[in-house]
């Protein structure tokens, strides 16, 4: 809910210093009666799945979540000086969590939202398709929200996000990763929803093509800051306020941009992880920490929260070509939000 989402940023703005303006509690107000229609409506749209399927469905959607893409969606509408967009907040919602299912049988995750994995009380197979029914209502909801290119876009997301993550498997076990592969992956798994969120949500408020084109920009840079963020926090954060376990990524062979920036400073620690990796199986608790302890000592997760930090100001920026108001200015808290978290 909207309520949780506001009482975290300014949690994050107070600790960390973010710069963050009144509005943000205005529009967050304003918004709170349609986020609140999004999170009762998302149970009810796993009607029409086979029952075992929309059980796991709904197990994942009613455990919360930040809803940021749908926030943005929401905001985004009432910054382009319209209003509306919850179906296609739904839409971004059901996407992403469709995503989650996937990759929590191609993780073997255990944890999600701090709760068992669908695949753990069902099965795999459920989980994934679960996950794809999810896809379907997402495209029926873009389908039905009459807002032109919307589906047409969320088709493409959809294939991004699906390459995003074959390149990530392509790489998993690998110490040969590149940052700009890595780049690639945030690119196609993360920032191309939160692009089509913003923009989707711009085109619903009445926005036009170029204040678009501008909220697709934020969302896109957003979407990043949001990733690199994530990954920073993998090695730091409460594990039961981060809702999944810490070192999550490195355990399966996933090398995130901290662990690339301390490969550059640190190649002997090349060799270790090969070494680890070619067991061809997840990296036990005390290698795992041990890198993890090299990572944090090395400076790396605060060099990538930098980056975050300057991607979500880059997201900021591009709203230049909105009008000044509340909702405008609530959407450059929460890119500074999400850049600043601590959970």
């Amino acid at each position: 809910m909207i309520r949780s989402t506001d009482a975290n940023l300014a949690r994050v703005a107070e600790e960390k210093g973010v710069p963050r303006s009144t509005a943000h509690l205005d529009a967050a107000r304003m918004a709170d009666e349609e986020l609140i229609r999004l999170e009762a409506a998302l149970p009810r749209l796993c009607a029409g799945a086979p029952p075992e399927l929309g059980a796991a469905a709904e197990h994942l959607l009613v455990a919360g979540g930040k809803r940021v893409r749908a926030l943005l969606t929401l905001l985004s509408a009432r910054a382009a000086g319209g209003s509306g967009g919850v179906a296609l907040a739904a839409a971004a919602e059901l996407a992403h969590a469709a995503t989650l299912l996937h990759d929590d049988v191609i993780d073997e995750g255990d944890v999600r939202r701090g709760r068992p994995t669908s695949r753990l009380l069902w099965s795999n197979a459920v989980s994934v398709l679960s996950g794809d029914f999810l896809l379907t209502r997402s495209l029926d909801l873009a389908c039905g929200a009459g807002v032109p290119g919307a589906l047409e876009e969320l088709i493409a997301v959809l294939r991004e996000l699906v390459c995003g993550e074959a390149l990530q498997l392509s790489m998993r076990g690998s110490v040969e990763a590149t940052e700009a592969e890595y780049r690639r992956v945030v690119e196609g798994k993360t920032a191309s929803l939160f692009r089509w969120a913003a923009r989707s949500g711009c085109r619903t408020g009445g926005g036009s093509a170029r204040m678009a084109d501008a909220m697709g920009e934020y969302g896109w840079h957003v979407g990043i800051a949001f990733q690199l963020s994530d990954d920073a926090l993998d090695f730091d954060a409460d594990p039961g306020a981060f809702g999944k376990s810490l070192l999550q990524d490195l355990r399966e062979g996933t090398l995130t941009l901290p662990v690339l920036r301390t490969l550059e400073m640190h190649p002997a620690l090349r060799e270790d992880l090969r070494a680890a990796m070619a067991a061809d199986k997840p990296l036990d608790d005390e290698v795992a920490s041990r890198i993890a302890r090299i990572v944090r000592e090395s400076g790396a997760v605060q060099a990538v929260r930098d980056e975050a930090a300057a991607e979500a100001e880059a997201g900021a920026a591009a709203l230049s070509l909105l009008p000044d108001n509340v909702y405008r200015r609530a959407l450059e808290d929460v890119a500074r939000g999400l850049a600043a978290r601590v959970r």
